[in-house]
């Protein structure tokens, strides 16, 4: 009698059973996968298209009024990018004072030294352009936020989860095609 834990090849009994072509869970992740990564490209670059897009109108549609930088603050973000936060306070049209914030990138090399560059914005005067329906809502001239970072974030994201949802699409209908196809032979 041979013992069957000698055979090459032989199964447990008490082994999972094989994936059929029926089994859909490596899809069905794929599926997940390619979905948020549409949702993130979309929800976040069109998100960022809309913001750059809001103060280019204000430029363009917004009254402007002139204030002078009050504050200037570092911040350093992902990968060692240093950004220059200044604070300038401005009148509009209703009389009352309101504040924007502007943020551009800081670089040691072509600016100079922090304080140095700090004590050089301060009391500046920088135009803002702001909505005279909501003065808070308002942009110095010059530091609109960009839309390039947010259409590359929708090209890729969004196009990688748009593609991701393709190719399941096709698993999908592939899946089913073999599956008739089995049965057709039973």
């Amino acid at each position: 009698m041979v013992n069957k834990s000698d055979v090459r090849g032989a199964v447990p009994a008490d082994a999972p059973a094989r994936r059929t072509v029926g089994d859909k869970g490596g899809i069905w992740m794929l599926a997940a996968i390619a979905l948020t990564f549409l949702t993130v490209g979309l929800w976040g670059g069109a998100g960022g298209v809309y913001s750059a897009h809001q103060d280019r109108e204000l430029v363009s549609n917004g009254v402007h009024s002139i204030g002078r930088v009050t504050a200037v603050n570092f911040k350093t973000y992902r990968y060692s990018k240093v950004f220059t936060i200044t604070t300038v306070p401005f009148v509009a049209g209703d009389g009352r004072q309101y504040s924007a914030e502007g943020r551009e990138r800081y670089n040691e090399r072509r600016d100079g030294p922090r304080n140095e560059f700090a004590a050089e914005l301060m009391g500046r005067e920088l135009t803002v352009f702001y909505d005279p329906a909501d003065p808070g809502n308002s942009v110095i001239e010059g530091q609109e936020r960009p839309y390039a970072g947010p259409i590359i974030l929708l090209t890729l994201l969004g196009g990688l989860g748009a593609f991701g949802c393709l190719i399941t699409l096709f698993g999908f209908i592939g899946l089913r095609q073999a599956k008739r196809n089995l049965q057709a032979l039973s």
